[in-house]
Protein backbone atom coordinates (compact mmCIF):
# COMPACT_ATOMS: atom_id res chain seq x y z
CA UNK A 1 0.00 0.00 0.00
CA UNK A 2 1.13 3.64 -0.79
CA UNK A 3 -0.19 6.59 0.52
CA UNK A 4 -0.24 9.88 -1.43
CA UNK A 5 -0.72 13.15 0.20
CA UNK A 6 -1.55 16.21 -2.47
CA UNK A 7 -2.42 13.45 -4.95
CA UNK A 8 -3.90 15.68 -7.45
CA UNK A 9 -0.40 16.83 -8.16
CA UNK A 10 1.07 14.19 -9.91
CA UNK A 11 -2.24 13.16 -11.40
CA UNK A 12 -1.93 15.28 -14.42
CA UNK A 13 1.31 14.86 -17.23
CA UNK A 14 3.12 18.34 -17.80
CA UNK A 15 3.64 16.71 -21.42
CA UNK A 16 1.22 14.80 -23.92
CA UNK A 17 2.97 12.43 -24.71
CA UNK A 18 1.14 8.98 -24.46
CA UNK A 19 3.58 7.06 -22.53
CA UNK A 20 4.78 9.78 -20.24
CA UNK A 21 4.18 9.24 -16.62
CA UNK A 22 4.82 11.32 -13.48
CA UNK A 23 6.05 8.93 -10.85
CA UNK A 24 3.12 9.10 -8.91
CA UNK A 25 1.66 7.72 -11.80
CA UNK A 26 3.85 4.51 -11.90
CA UNK A 27 2.64 3.31 -8.83
CA UNK A 28 -1.01 3.24 -9.94
CA UNK A 29 -0.53 2.18 -13.31
CA UNK A 30 2.57 -0.31 -13.14
CA UNK A 31 5.68 1.05 -15.86
CA UNK A 32 8.12 -0.54 -17.87
CA UNK A 33 12.15 0.45 -18.33
CA UNK A 34 15.17 -0.84 -19.42
CA UNK A 35 18.45 -1.42 -17.18
CA UNK A 36 21.41 -2.97 -18.38
CA UNK A 37 19.42 -4.03 -21.14
CA UNK A 38 17.14 -5.97 -19.82
CA UNK A 39 13.02 -5.19 -19.96
CA UNK A 40 11.85 -4.73 -16.59
CA UNK A 41 8.66 -3.67 -14.84
CA UNK A 42 7.39 -2.10 -12.14
CA UNK A 43 4.02 -3.66 -11.01
CA UNK A 44 1.40 -1.01 -9.85
CA UNK A 45 0.52 -1.18 -5.80
CA UNK A 46 -2.02 -2.86 -5.03
CA UNK A 47 -3.59 -0.27 -2.88
CA UNK A 48 -3.51 3.35 -2.68
CA UNK A 49 -4.77 5.85 -0.47
CA UNK A 50 -4.76 9.17 -2.02
CA UNK A 51 -5.30 11.99 -0.47
CA UNK A 52 -6.37 16.18 -1.56
CA UNK A 53 -8.52 18.56 -0.73
CA UNK A 54 -9.18 18.62 -4.80
CA UNK A 55 -9.14 15.24 -5.80
CA UNK A 56 -10.74 15.81 -9.41
CA UNK A 57 -7.52 15.32 -11.43
CA UNK A 58 -6.89 12.40 -8.95
CA UNK A 59 -10.44 10.56 -9.62
CA UNK A 60 -9.99 11.52 -13.57
CA UNK A 61 -6.36 9.27 -13.25
CA UNK A 62 -8.32 6.53 -11.89
CA UNK A 63 -10.90 6.43 -13.31
CA UNK A 64 -9.00 6.31 -16.73
CA UNK A 65 -6.88 3.48 -15.92
CA UNK A 66 -8.18 -0.09 -16.71
CA UNK A 67 -8.22 -2.62 -13.81
CA UNK A 68 -8.46 0.20 -11.17
CA UNK A 69 -11.20 0.44 -9.20
CA UNK A 70 -12.19 3.82 -6.84
CA UNK A 71 -13.75 4.33 -3.76
CA UNK A 72 -14.20 7.67 -2.20
CA UNK A 73 -14.51 8.59 1.32
CA UNK A 74 -15.59 12.39 1.53
CA UNK A 75 -15.03 14.55 4.43
CA UNK A 76 -16.93 17.69 4.18
CA UNK A 77 -15.92 21.40 4.82
CA UNK A 78 -18.40 21.43 7.42
CA UNK A 79 -17.16 18.89 9.28
CA UNK A 80 -13.52 20.21 9.08
CA UNK A 81 -15.22 23.54 9.87
CA UNK A 82 -16.74 21.88 13.67
CA UNK A 83 -13.54 21.02 14.38
CA UNK A 84 -12.44 24.94 14.82
CA UNK A 85 -9.69 24.37 12.18
CA UNK A 86 -11.37 26.61 9.40
CA UNK A 87 -12.43 30.24 8.67
CA UNK A 88 -16.57 31.07 9.31
CA UNK A 89 -16.14 32.54 6.26
CA UNK A 90 -13.79 33.24 2.72
CA UNK A 91 -14.61 36.78 1.55
CA UNK A 92 -13.19 37.97 -2.00
CA UNK A 93 -12.98 41.35 -3.09
CA UNK A 94 -12.71 42.12 -6.80
CA UNK A 95 -12.68 45.51 -8.59
CA UNK A 96 -16.15 47.48 -8.77
CA UNK A 97 -14.96 48.08 -12.32
CA UNK A 98 -13.30 45.20 -13.90
CA UNK A 99 -12.04 47.19 -17.23
CA UNK A 100 -9.85 49.72 -15.00
CA UNK A 101 -6.72 48.92 -13.79
CA UNK A 102 -7.30 49.02 -9.89
CA UNK A 103 -4.73 46.73 -8.57
CA UNK A 104 -3.43 49.29 -6.56
CA UNK A 105 -6.60 50.52 -5.13
CA UNK A 106 -7.28 46.98 -3.71
CA UNK A 107 -3.94 46.25 -2.56
CA UNK A 108 -4.46 49.63 0.00
CA UNK A 109 -7.96 47.81 0.71
CA UNK A 110 -5.66 45.00 1.51
CA UNK A 111 -3.27 46.47 3.43
CA UNK A 112 -5.75 47.97 5.78
CA UNK A 113 -7.79 44.54 5.96
CA UNK A 114 -4.66 42.93 7.42
CA UNK A 115 -4.02 46.03 9.69
CA UNK A 116 -7.18 45.71 11.31
CA UNK A 117 -6.61 42.24 11.35
CA UNK A 118 -3.53 42.91 13.56
CA UNK A 119 -4.86 45.46 15.65
CA UNK A 120 -8.05 43.17 16.59
CA UNK A 121 -5.90 39.98 16.93
CA UNK A 122 -3.20 41.95 19.35
CA UNK A 123 -6.54 42.79 21.76
CA UNK A 124 -7.84 39.47 21.32
CA UNK A 125 -5.14 37.16 22.23
CA UNK A 126 -3.80 39.92 25.17
CA UNK A 127 -6.98 39.84 26.77
CA UNK A 128 -6.90 35.64 26.40
CA UNK A 129 -3.49 35.80 27.86
CA UNK A 130 -2.74 33.59 24.18
CA UNK A 131 0.36 34.68 22.19
CA UNK A 132 0.06 36.88 19.71
CA UNK A 133 -0.89 35.58 15.99
CA UNK A 134 0.69 37.88 14.25
CA UNK A 135 -1.02 38.55 11.10
CA UNK A 136 0.70 38.08 7.48
CA UNK A 137 -0.02 39.61 4.82
CA UNK A 138 0.41 37.72 1.57
CA UNK A 139 0.96 38.96 -1.92
CA UNK A 140 0.68 37.22 -5.17
CA UNK A 141 3.12 38.64 -7.97
CA UNK A 142 3.37 37.59 -11.58
CA UNK A 143 5.81 35.67 -13.09
CA UNK A 144 8.45 37.32 -15.01
CA UNK A 145 8.78 37.79 -18.72
CA UNK A 146 11.59 37.39 -20.56
CA UNK A 147 14.60 38.18 -18.02
CA UNK A 148 12.33 40.28 -15.52
CA UNK A 149 11.99 38.42 -11.92
CA UNK A 150 8.51 39.48 -12.28
CA UNK A 151 5.99 41.77 -14.42
CA UNK A 152 4.83 43.08 -11.09
CA UNK A 153 6.49 46.44 -10.07
CA UNK A 154 8.19 45.10 -7.00
CA UNK A 155 9.12 48.32 -5.63
CA UNK A 156 5.82 50.02 -6.17
CA UNK A 157 4.30 46.99 -4.38
CA UNK A 158 6.18 47.40 -1.67
CA UNK A 159 6.46 51.61 -1.23
CA UNK A 160 2.64 51.30 -1.61
CA UNK A 161 2.80 48.80 1.98
CA UNK A 162 5.29 50.87 3.64
CA UNK A 163 2.89 54.45 2.80
CA UNK A 164 -0.71 52.53 3.65
CA UNK A 165 0.64 51.25 6.67
CA UNK A 166 2.59 54.37 7.59
CA UNK A 167 6.16 52.08 8.82
CA UNK A 168 9.30 51.46 7.06
CA UNK A 169 9.69 47.66 7.43
CA UNK A 170 13.08 46.74 9.09
CA UNK A 171 15.35 43.62 7.10
CA UNK A 172 13.36 40.50 7.98
CA UNK A 173 9.73 41.66 8.30
CA UNK A 174 9.65 41.35 4.40
CA UNK A 175 10.50 38.04 2.53
CA UNK A 176 10.03 36.02 -0.31
CA UNK A 177 9.84 32.89 -1.72
CA UNK A 178 10.68 32.96 -5.34
CA UNK A 179 12.15 30.05 -6.73
CA UNK A 180 15.64 32.61 -7.77
CA UNK A 181 16.49 32.35 -4.19
CA UNK A 182 18.66 35.21 -3.81
CA UNK A 183 18.56 38.36 -1.66
CA UNK A 184 16.36 40.95 -3.47
CA UNK A 185 17.03 44.91 -2.63
CA UNK A 186 13.54 46.66 -2.97
CA UNK A 187 13.73 50.65 -2.27
CA UNK A 188 16.77 49.84 -0.22
CA UNK A 189 15.15 46.85 1.96
CA UNK A 190 17.29 43.84 1.79
CA UNK A 191 14.23 41.23 1.33
CA UNK A 192 15.93 37.74 2.02
CA UNK A 193 14.32 33.93 0.83
CA UNK A 194 12.19 32.40 3.05
CA UNK A 195 11.67 28.83 3.02
CA UNK A 196 7.82 27.76 2.91
CA UNK A 197 7.88 25.48 5.64
CA UNK A 198 9.74 28.30 8.08
CA UNK A 199 7.19 31.61 7.63
CA UNK A 200 4.77 30.07 10.04
CA UNK A 201 6.67 30.20 13.25
CA UNK A 202 8.90 33.47 12.23
CA UNK A 203 6.47 36.02 13.88
CA UNK A 204 9.26 38.94 12.33
CA UNK A 205 8.20 38.38 8.98
CA UNK A 206 4.97 40.29 8.28
CA UNK A 207 4.78 40.82 4.34
CA UNK A 208 5.89 37.71 1.71
CA UNK A 209 5.77 37.96 -1.54
CA UNK A 210 5.94 34.66 -4.05
CA UNK A 211 4.73 33.84 -7.41
CA UNK A 212 4.25 30.08 -7.03
CA UNK A 213 5.53 28.31 -3.83
CA UNK A 214 2.73 28.77 -1.81
CA UNK A 215 0.24 27.32 -3.69
CA UNK A 216 0.02 23.54 -2.41
CA UNK A 217 0.68 21.99 0.67
CA UNK A 218 1.31 25.26 2.49
CA UNK A 219 0.68 25.57 6.02
CA UNK A 220 0.93 29.24 7.83
CA UNK A 221 -2.08 29.77 9.71
CA UNK A 222 -1.28 33.43 10.86
CA UNK A 223 -1.68 33.86 6.74
CA UNK A 224 -4.54 36.19 7.06
CA UNK A 225 -4.93 38.63 4.45
CA UNK A 226 -4.00 37.93 0.51
CA UNK A 227 -3.34 39.77 -2.47
CA UNK A 228 -2.52 38.78 -5.90
CA UNK A 229 -1.22 40.32 -9.02
CA UNK A 230 -1.92 36.61 -10.84
CA UNK A 231 -3.91 35.53 -13.51
CA UNK A 232 -5.56 32.52 -12.56
CA UNK A 233 -8.39 30.23 -14.10
CA UNK A 234 -7.68 26.71 -13.45
CA UNK A 235 -10.25 25.18 -10.82
CA UNK A 236 -7.57 23.08 -9.14
CA UNK A 237 -5.22 25.81 -8.67
CA UNK A 238 -7.62 28.14 -7.47
CA UNK A 239 -8.79 26.00 -4.57
CA UNK A 240 -5.57 25.02 -3.86
CA UNK A 241 -4.43 28.51 -3.40
CA UNK A 242 -7.41 29.80 -1.36
CA UNK A 243 -6.91 26.59 0.93
CA UNK A 244 -3.66 28.08 1.98
CA UNK A 245 -5.65 30.77 3.59
CA UNK A 246 -8.28 29.30 5.46
CA UNK A 247 -6.67 27.97 8.21
CA UNK A 248 -7.77 29.13 12.06
CA UNK A 249 -4.42 31.18 13.68
CA UNK A 250 -5.69 29.07 16.88
CA UNK A 251 -6.84 25.79 15.74
CA UNK A 252 -10.60 27.00 17.15
CA UNK A 253 -13.10 29.04 16.62
CA UNK A 254 -13.15 32.81 18.20
CA UNK A 255 -16.11 33.83 20.02
CA UNK A 256 -15.65 37.11 21.18
CA UNK A 257 -14.71 38.86 17.99
CA UNK A 258 -16.93 37.14 14.72
CA UNK A 259 -14.39 39.84 12.28
CA UNK A 260 -11.10 37.08 13.85
CA UNK A 261 -13.40 33.70 12.02
CA UNK A 262 -13.18 35.32 8.32
CA UNK A 263 -10.11 35.79 5.85
CA UNK A 264 -10.16 38.22 3.40
CA UNK A 265 -8.29 37.83 -0.19
CA UNK A 266 -8.49 40.24 -3.11
CA UNK A 267 -8.27 38.18 -6.38
CA UNK A 268 -8.79 41.16 -9.48
CA UNK A 269 -7.55 38.62 -11.94
CA UNK A 270 -8.97 35.36 -11.00
CA UNK A 271 -11.83 33.83 -12.79
CA UNK A 272 -14.92 34.11 -10.82
CA UNK A 273 -17.00 31.31 -11.36
CA UNK A 274 -14.31 29.12 -10.50
CA UNK A 275 -13.26 30.94 -7.68
CA UNK A 276 -17.38 30.55 -6.78
CA UNK A 277 -16.92 27.18 -7.01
Amino acid sequence: MIIIDEAHRGAKSKREAGTDTTIMQRFIKGYEYTENGIRRKMRSMPVVLGISATAERFNTLIGNTANVGLQKYVVSVDEVRSSGLLKDRIVITYPEDPTRNNDIVLLEAAVAEWLKKCRRWYQYTYEQHYSNVDPALVVQVRQGSGDALSDTNLEDVLAKIEEKAQVHFKEGEVVHCFGEGATLELNGLHIPHAKASEIADDHRIKVVFFKEALSTGWDCPRAETMMSFAVRNDPTYIAQLLGRMIRTPLQMRVLRDEFLNDVKLYLPHFDRDNVKK
